[in-house]
């Protein structure tokens, strides 16, 4: 089976590795993402529709959010919502997802998504992680005006 790999490295925010080391590990990364594709073990539905308007507002809000870690989104927290992040982080570990990052939150509650290769269509799609369901879909699958 030969698997497409987004021709992009996927670079994530660290405080102690160099940029070199980042990017190695983004690259062992995606190999390992392509090595557990072809194995079959991936567990998530991926919607391949026509987004809605909740969905089209998820996606906007993850490419506008600079929010990396819970720190960037909140100087100080609770061990409910580390608790909550590690759950977030487990989740796309299960996934190989990359970019994991906070898209909104209050003083409660925040909602978290992160990208990952959809196993069937090899389209790369978005997981939005909130504090009622998860739920992941196709990036491409939105009208031309949403962009």
């Amino acid at each position: 089976m030969n698997i497409l790999m987004p021709s992009k490295i996927f670079v994530t925010k660290t405080l102690d590795k160099s940029s070199k080391d980042v990017i190695q590990y983004n690259q062992q990364e995606k190999e390992a993402h392509s090595a557990k594709i072809q194995k079959g073990e991936f567990k998530m539905k991926v919607k391949t529709t026509r987004l809605n308007k909740e969905e089209q507002r998820y996606q906007k809000m993850y490419a506008m959010s600079g929010d990396y870690c819970l720190a960037d989104a909140y100087g100080s927290y609770s061990s409910a919502k580390a608790s909550a992040w590690r759950y977030c982080e487990e989740k796309r570990d299960e996934h190989d997802g990359w970019g994991l990052k906070v898209l909104s939150h209050n003083s409660f509650i925040f909602t978290a998504g992160f990208e990952f290769e959809n196993p069937e269509t090899g389209a790369i799609s978005l997981c939005i992680i909130t504090p009622s369901k998860d739920f992941a879909f196709e990036e491409g699958a939105y009208d031309e005006e949403v962009m």
